[in-house]
């Protein structure tokens, strides 16, 4: 396999896991493009704010950035939803069985991935935490955050349409907080409604155990690995 086609297969498989229904992979990839065209929204809003506020604001390297994120970020999303996900629609199940008959040491690069986001995600809860627990402790945390933000973003949209054009410097200061607030609220919605739920899903599947993760990386299976006898040296 060539590199490209590796490069495409990781590509595939990480964002579109097997195991999952394709109906709720269906639905989370347009929740997402959802999620990115309300946070496009979202930024334009002080965008325009700021620059209907100061004529200055246009001129800046800040406006332009802001602009050129957006349509690419945009774009991007689309092109996952239009082209990417009909390819892992068709090609995930194929990648994946191509992926069980490989090396160990490539295996690890699919399999290891899903192991650190789902330790990532579900390593600080004990063996028996059900599946509502662990929702219930993310969504009272993701809830009360993403409130705080929302608020932040409100409060910080509303000062800056009431600056003056003169204060340029707060107009500054006022749109860059307003979009990290943006950005903020979008990342909790892309963690706590598509990545976790997935996440979940994927902790039950025995392909994703640590035990069965790191089995198979024994000695005879790397090459060039070398038994150590001892780790300490002796003094000649």
């Amino acid at each position: 396999m060539g590199d490209s086609y590796q490069k495409h297969q990781r590509y595939i498989l990480r964002r579109f896991p097997p195991f999952l229904e394709d109906s709720m992979i269906g639905n989370h990839e347009k929740l997402r493009l959802v999620f990115i065209v309300m946070w496009s929204g979202l930024i334009a809003l002080p965008t325009v704010l700021a620059a209907s506020s100061c004529d200055f604001f246009v001129k800046e390297p800040l406006f332009y950035f802001s602009v050129l994120m957006v349509i690419f970020v945009l774009a991007r999303a689309i092109h996952r939803y239009c082209v990417r996900w009909p390819e892992g629609h068709t090609m995930r199940w194929s990648y994946w069985h191509e992926i069980e008959l490989a090396t160990a040491p490539y295996k690890l690069k699919i399999l290891g991935y899903y192991h650190r986001k789902i330790d990532h995600f579900l390593g600080q809860f004990p063996k028996g935490t059900t599946d509502a627990q662990i929702h219930f402790y993310y969504n009272l945390r993701g809830g009360i955050t993403a409130l705080l933000f929302l608020t932040a973003f409100v409060v910080f949209t509303v000062l800056l349409a009431l600056t003056d054009g003169d204060e340029y410097s707060q107009i500054l200061i006022l749109y860059v907080l307003s979009v990290a607030s943006v950005c903020v609220l979008f990342y909790l919605g892309k963690v706590y409604c598509i990545e976790l739920p997935q996440v979940i899903a994927l902790r039950h599947r025995p392909e994703f155990a640590s035990d069965v993760l790191f089995g198979d990386l024994h000695d005879e299976t790397i090459p060039f690995a070398q038994p150590v006898r001892d780790y300490q040296t002796s003094s000649t």
